[in-house]
């Protein structure tokens, strides 16, 4: 340096340039799921400031996604540097849990599969995607899913496995002769399936004889099957064949049987000295002609009948037949003649000379007997060709006014004709004839079918009642059908039902006749506001000067007013009291639509006593569902009445107390409060 006088001097000052510190920027976990934490790690200084919130060394709880943190750390000289690091939160995965069935029987397997996630890890024992054999009764299993991150979550299902119906196979009887029938019948299920052509509870006629067993599968209503099993035993068919020598000239005739099958031990009952006595001969000798019947009985106690004819040595007749080859549904006249001019008859249904039609088709013998015991049995062939079978249908059973009828024809014929096309008949029945024909032969056949179109129902729509007040029941009921369905549909049709708020509703119904037919009708409720009854006290002063100015507002005027201090039940009081005693006082006041509202007033004696202020009263929550609190300062005497005035309970409590309500059914009730210096009525609605 130089002064003034230009004289120079020197000195010296030593200065210090530090590196920056080499900071670095780690974590723990660069990759979480949602929920964890990390901690970051700052390294290379001395103290370490991180950005977002982040302190160093410290867990640390992300939002879902990616972000860069950055750490500024310091060394001991002051000296500051930056360093970075990026770190993933990934959300956790929608995990769901499925199984094919949630209901299935004991022994068949469900199948749980895990979605939304990679791999899936169940608990009681399941694997996912494989066929898993549950225990009975209903179980919660929970999977829990683990994504490509890492990350879990888990989900539930319920599955239930239902027990199997303890079946069992009855039957009417074990041991039955045969053609005779047995009725089966399952029990321990709900429906019924057998095998062999039975159906449960109908009588069943054994095609075989032999002991057969016959096996129900039963049917629970959770779908679950189960079978038994019964054993019947058919005895065999008794069979009788016979031989017979005929009457040549009197008393001369024979019957020769045999008998198989049953059990043997064979007794025999023959017609010709009486019935049932069961100790007849096989065999009959020295017959007349005539026809005898026989009853066989077998060991099993099974029974079978022959009729059989012992017949005369005759002489021929003549006949004479309209036709040997015939429609089955044209006339046949077979006229037989006797020489000695005696009657003929005839079998199969034919009156000598006169037209009838022949029971069955294809060639037909009939055999003609004359009433001359000479004369010989005289047979015909006939021809029948068969006639179509013509079968009309309808595609209902019935009909109601205003449907389109639909009308089938089947049966064996090739062409068919109708002799009616309108095929929306009038209310009645008309009557539609199907003619058929079978074209090669040109037979024949007509078969008419009903048709029912029935009236739609009158249905009329009424009430008991066409004003209520709110939390009173009105019966709903159609009438003109059979059956009945309301709209809302919670209206049970005859049954008491409860509006849930005021107003004028219109319900509709509609109503089913026996026929099926349908019809609507509508009817008007108004619903009002229940009876609510304020009043105001004026207390006694000099003895015998009480008063009570009701006010009634609500329901459905006009109202019937019973005050208690004349007797009660007569409703012949008036509204207000006047030169009244200090005491307590209650009310009923009945709507015209039954509405009924009541109230418990006391009036004091206030000579002497200081006016004190109003007690704070109260009643919450209101309305309430389970329970409602009375909340008031000190002690207190509470009752609980229903609409219609009935005591439901009553009781004291000191500043508070919890009624409960869940077993009372919803509507409007009335909770009473005295205080001793005050009685306050409070309307509650219960949901």
């Amino acid at each position: 340096g130089t002064d003034g006088n230009g004289c120079q001097n020197t000195a010296t000052v030593d200065a210090t340039v530090y590196n920056l510190p080499t900071v670095t920027a780690s974590v723990d976990d660069d990759e979480v799921c949602d929920g964890e934490s990390f901690t970051f790690t700052g390294g290379g200084a001395a103290t370490y400031t991180w950005d977002l919130g982040v302190t160093d060394g410290v867990a640390f709880t992300a939002a879902v996604g990616t972000a860069t943190y950055t750490v500024t750390g310091t060394d001991g000289n002051g000296c500051q540097n930056t360093a970075t690091v990026d770190a993933t939160v990934y959300n956790l995965p929608t995990v769901t849990a499925s199984v094919d069935d949630s209901e299935v029987c004991i022994e068949h397997s469900f199948i749980f599969t895990g979605g939304g996630a990679a791999t899936y890890t169940w608990d009681l024992g399941v694997v996912d995607g494989v066929p898993f054999t549950a225990v009975v009764g209903t179980a919660t299993y929970t999977v829990t899913g683990t994504d490509g991150n890492g990350c879990q979550n888990t989900a539930t299902v319920d599955a239930t496995v239902y027990d199997l119906p303890a079946v069992v196979a009855n039957a009417s009887d074990i041991d039955i002769c045969f053609d005779e029938t047995v009725t089966f019948t399952g029990s321990g299920a709900t429906t019924y399936t057998w095998d062999m052509g039975v159906t449960d509870a109908v009588p069943f006629d054994p095609p075989f004889a032999g002991t057969e067993t016959y096996t129900v599968i039963g049917t629970d209503d959770n779908g679950c099957e189960n079978t038994a099993s019964i054993d019947v035993l058919v005895n065999d068919e008794i069979i009788i064949t016979y031989t017979t020598v005929d009457e040549l000239y009197g008393g001369d005739g024979e019957i020769d049987i045999t008998v198989t099958g049953g059990v043997p031990g064979y007794t025999f009952d023959w017609d010709n000295d009486g019935t049932g006595d069961f100790d007849d001969t096989e065999d009959l000798i020295d017959l007349i002609a005539g026809t005898y019947v026989v009853e066989v009985k077998d060991a099993a106690n099974c029974t079978t009948t022959a009729s059989i004819n012992v017949e005369l040595s005759c002489t021929p007749l003549t006949v004479t037949v309209s036709d040997y080859f015939i429609c089955e549904n044209e006339l046949l006249i077979l006229d037989a003649t006797s020489l000695s001019g005696a009657d003929i008859s005839w079998d199969a249904g034919a009156i000598d000379g006169i037209g009838f039609y022949p029971d069955t088709t294809g060639e037909i013998t009939y055999t003609a007997i004359s009433e001359d015991g000479s004369d010989c049995p005289l047979t015909v062939e006939i021809e029948v060709l068969e006639a179509p079978v013509v079968v009309p249908t309808i595609g209902g059973e019935s009909y109601c006014e205003g449907d389109t009828i639909v009308l089938g024809a089947g049966g064996s014929a090739d062409t068919y004709t109708w002799d009616l096309l309108d095929l929306t008949p009038p209310v009645g029945v008309t009557t539609y004839t199907l003619t058929g024909v079978i074209d090669e032969t040109g037979c024949s056949n007509s078969t008419p079918i009903d048709v029912t179109v029935h009236g739609l129902p009158e249905v009329n729509a009424s009430t008991d009642h066409d004003e209520i007040c709110l939390g009173n029941s009105v019966v709903l009921s159609g009438s003109g059908a059979e059956t009945y369905v309301w709209d809302p549909a919670v209206i049970i049709d005859g049954t008491a039902y409860t509006p849930e708020a005021t107003g004028l509703y219109v319900y509709a119904v509609t109503g089913t006749d026996e026929n099926g037919c349908v019809n609507t009708a509508n009817v008007d409720v108004n619903v009002v506001e229940g009876l609510t009854l304020t009043y105001d006290v004026t207390h006694v002063f000099g003895g015998g000067d009480g008063e009570i100015d009701l006010t009634i507002s609500g329901g459905v005027p006009s109202y019937s007013i019973d005050w208690d201090n004349d007797g009660t039940g007569d409703f012949d009081d008036d509204e207000d009291l006047t030169g009244l005693s200090n005491g307590l006082y209650t009310v009923r006041v009945l709507g015209t639509e039954g509405c009924v509202g009541d109230a418990s007033i006391w009036v004091y004696n206030s000579v002497g006593v200081e006016e004190n202020d109003e007690i704070s009263i109260s009643v919450y929550p209101n309305p309430a569902t389970n329970n409602v609190m009375i909340e008031c300062e000190g002690t207190f005497n509470y009752t609980l009445t229903a609409i219609n005035g009935d005591i439901i309970t009553s009781g004291n409590g000191n500043n508070k107390k919890n009624l409960e309500l869940k077993d009372l059914s919803d509507g409007i009730y009335f909770i009473t409060v005295d205080t001793y210096k005050e009685i306050k009525t409070i309307k509650i609605i219960k949901k």
